[in-house]
């Protein structure tokens, strides 16, 4: 599992980049509001992650 891990956690981040940047350049979100979503993002994924370690990863 390591070398998936090695392999799409890049591939996620690099989609995210893309996708902030090109909602600011559409317009669509400013910079402000793309920190919070971010910030939002980041604060979700971190619990989702702490709740698998707990229930599935002894």
């Amino acid at each position: 599992m390591e070398k998936q891990d090695s392999i799409l956690f890049p591939v996620i981040r690099y989609s995210l980049i893309a996708l902030g940047t090109n909602l600011v350049q559409s317009g669509v979100l400013n910079a402000a509001q793309l920190e919070t979503v971010v910030g939002a993002a980041m604060t979700l994924g971190a619990t989702a992650w702490l709740i698998f370690n707990k229930k599935y990863r002894k």
